[in-house]
C-alpha cells in the first residue's frame, strides 16, 4: 500500500493520506469545545473557520519528520514552505528527501513570486481583485495593488494597528517568511539532491489525488521532483 504524506495540510486533506500540520489552528482542532468557543467570539480570521482533516497528525515540521527513511511514496505540500524562513525550509526539504523512497515524488505548491510581480507591473486590477478575494479580504475593499502584493510578504498587522480582541487574531495567522519563483524553488530542491525537477500545471502531475489537493490555481507555482 502506498504511503502518502500531506505536509502542512491545513484544512485540505484526504483520509487515505497522512495529513500533517502544526500551529494554534491545528492544535485547537483537537479540542473541539474550545474551538467552538473561539468561533463564537469571532477570534478566527475570516475564512479560517473551516473543518480540518479528521486524521490530522500534529507535528512541528521544524523538527525531524516522524517517519522512517526510505518509507514514503509521495509527499504533497501546498502553500506551506513560504511560512518558514529559508534556512528552515531547506531543512524541511532535506528531511523530505530522507523519508522518500528511491523514485518517490514530492510535489510543492507555493505562491508564484514571478507571477505576482509580473501582474503587479502590468497593473492587472482584475487579477489582484481575485487575489484579494482568495486572501479573504472584504469584496468591497478598494484594490490597492501595492498593498495586496506586500500582503504576501508581511503580516496584516503591519498594515493596520490592532487592539483588544483583534490582537488575539494575530496568533491565528501564519505570515509568509520567504517567497519563491521556479528558479529558486528548483535550486532548493537541487540542494537536497532531488532530480527530475519539473514545473507542473494545476491538477496535472504524477502525485495522486490532485483533483482534491491542488488549490489556488490563480496564484500557485506547482513543482514536482523525484528522489
Amino acid at each position: 500500500m502506498e504511503k502518502k504524506i500531506n505536509l502542512g495540510c491545513g484544512p485540505i486533506g484526504k483520509e487515505d493520506w497522512t495529513n500533517v500540520d502544526w500551529g494554534i489552528l491545528a492544535i485547537l482542532h483537537k479540542f473541539p469545545l474550545f474551538e467552538k468557543m473561539l468561533l463564537r467570539l469571532k477570534l478566527f480570521p475570516k475564512g479560517y473557520n473551516v473543518k480540518w482533516p479528521k486524521n490530522l497528525k500534529l507535528h512541528n515540521c521544524r523538527k525531524r519528520l516522524p517517519f522512517e527513511p526510505d518509507s514514503i511514496d509521495y509527499i504533497y505540500s501546498s502553500h506551506f514552505l513560504e511560512h518558514f524562513k529559508k534556512f528552515e525550509a531547506e531543512k524541511i526539504i532535506k528531511d523530505c528527501y530522507r523519508i522518500l523512497k528511491t523514485g518517490g515524488i514530492i510535489r510543492i505548491a507555493v505562491p508564484d513570486l514571478e507571477l505576482l510581480v509580473k501582474k503587479y507591473l502590468e497593473k492587472d486590477i482584475d487579477y489582484f481583485r481575485k487575489i484579494q478575494h482568495l486572501m479573504n479580504k472584504d469584496k468591497t475593499e478598494k484594490v490597492i495593488l501595492a498593498d495586496i502584493l506586500v500582503d504576501n510578504f508581511y503580516p496584516q498587522f503591519y498594515k493596520e494597528r490592532v487592539s483588544g480582541l483583534a490582537k488575539l487574531r494575530c496568533f491565528f495567522i501564519r505570515p509568509h517568511f520567504w517567497m519563491y519563483d521556479y528558479a529558486s524553488l528548483k535550486t532548493l530542491l537541487e540542494s537536497a539532491r532531488f532530480k527530475k525537477i519539473e514545473r507542473k500545471s494545476f491538477r496535472q502531475g504524477k502525485v495522486p489525488d490532485l483533483d482534491t489537493l491542488d488549490v489556488f490555481p490563480e496564484m500557485s507555482l506547482y513543482v514536482e521532483a523525484e528522489k
